[in-house]
């Protein structure tokens, strides 16, 4: 495979995470009272599958392959800073995620790797600029800049839910 499809696959896995976190952070900030409580199960079954699935592909774009093997990865090409917080991202993928590490029934171990939505956010912004100072190099075209593209995909994620609660629900939001 290519340099330039492998970094298109790269871009895209980062986009569909963003996606899962976006819709998470919509589901929070939109879905409340009585339409969360009538249906608690539904929603929290959905928020952490989208939370497990951005955590996941956060940390697939800051992998470290153990070797120089297949494995798509950025990591050769950029310093990120940030390593504590890509290091927990890891762990979260890792022993929480992947794996059913036993560390996970301590409540010190789950401490230790708690990750703020601002936490989130920053690496998602530290991906996202290495995307747009690295796509050129890889003869990458996004039809827009990779930030603002994923800022309007929020919107219409925002908007389209909006829709979906209105009409299976109307009057709800």
């Amino acid at each position: 495979m290519n340099k330039q499809k492998e970094f298109e696959i790269l871009v895209k896995s980062l986009a569909l995470a963003h996606h899962h976190f976006s819709l998470n952070q919509i589901i929070h900030e939109e879905v409340g009272g009585k339409l969360y409580q009538d249906h608690k199960v539904f929603w929290d079954v959905v928020q952490l599958g989208l939370e497990q699935s951005y955590l996941l592909g956060l940390a697939k774009f800051f992998e470290r392959p153990r070797e120089l093997d297949d494995t798509i990865s950025v990591y050769y090409f950029f310093d990120f800073g940030h390593n504590d917080l890509i290091h927990r991202l890891k762990k979260i993928r890792n022993k929480m995620i992947s794996h059913h590490d036993k560390k996970v029934t301590e409540a010190s171990f789950l401490e230790e790797l708690r990750m703020s939505s601002d936490d989130v956010k920053l690496l998602f912004k530290l991906a996202t600029e290495a995307v747009e100072k690295l796509k050129t190099d890889f003869g990458y075209v996004w039809q827009d800049h990779v930030t603002t593209g994923f800022e309007v995909d929020k919107e219409i994620l925002k908007l389209q839910l909006k829709q979906l609660i209105n009409r299976v629900s109307p009057g709800s939001l």
